[in-house]
This record gives structure tokens, C-alpha cells and sequence, in this order.
């Protein structure tokens, strides 16, 4: 009886063995015999340690969607400053929930203190 001793290699659920091809990079093609390899966050994906190889994967699957800024109007509260969405404009100022509900409830107050 012969034994003879081949790779099998594993990583990210993946597993490859001597019946299978080698795995290798999505990228530039290298073989787990030529570099060391990782697997991708893409299933099945893999990687080697080249800085071109993760150029060309980030730019691939990761920088995707680019953010950009939109200008938006901000009504400011010209009592107490704040930025809120919930700024309305009343008879002499533009006031948010606070300051209408601060005014109403001092209002309130000083009507109890006079009768």
C-alpha cells in the first residue's frame, strides 16, 4: 500500500481538493501553488495579496455607489436657534415645536397669574 501525501485547500466554507482545479485568483489567475489566497466577501470569490488584485476587487464590489452631497434649505428657529425640520412660520418669527409650545405654556401661565 502507497501513500502519498496531495493538498486540499479550505477557506470561507469553499474547499477544493486534488480532483478539483486549483483555486486562483478571480484577478490575475495565480494558483494557490504560486500565492497565498483569501476568500472575497462575494461568495465563491477569492484573492490574492496582490496590490493590483484588491484595486481591481474594491473598485469591482466595493466603491459601487458613489455618495454626493445634495444642498438642502434649513429653516432656522429664530428663537432658540435650533435646526429642526419642524420650524414653522408664525405671525412674527419662525419658531419650532419647543418654542410655540414654551410660548403657549408661558402665555397660559401668566393668564392663570393674573386672574
Amino acid at each position: 500500500m502507497a501513500i502519498e501525501i496531495r493538498n486540499e485547500w479550505t477557506c470561507g466554507g469553499m474547499h477544493w481538493d486534488w480532483t478539483d482545479d486549483l483555486p486562483q485568483c478571480d484577478h490575475c489567475g495565480r494558483n494557490a501553488e504560486e500565492t497565498e489566497l483569501s476568500s472575497t466577501a462575494h461568495s465563491g470569490g477569492v484573492i490574492c495579496g496582490d496590490i493590483e488584485c484588491w484595486n481591481d476587487y474594491m473598485m469591482s464590489n466595493v466603491f459601487t455607489d458613489t455618495i454626493t452631497p445634495t444642498e438642502v434649505d434649513v429653516v432656522i428657529c429664530d428663537i432658540c436657534g435650533d435646526d429642526e425640520r419642524n420650524v414653522y412660520f408664525t405671525a412674527d418669527n419662525q419658531e419650532c415645536d419647543d418654542c410655540i409650545e414654551d410660548a403657549h405654556t408661558e402665555r397660559q401661565v401668566n393668564e392663570l397669574l393674573d386672574k
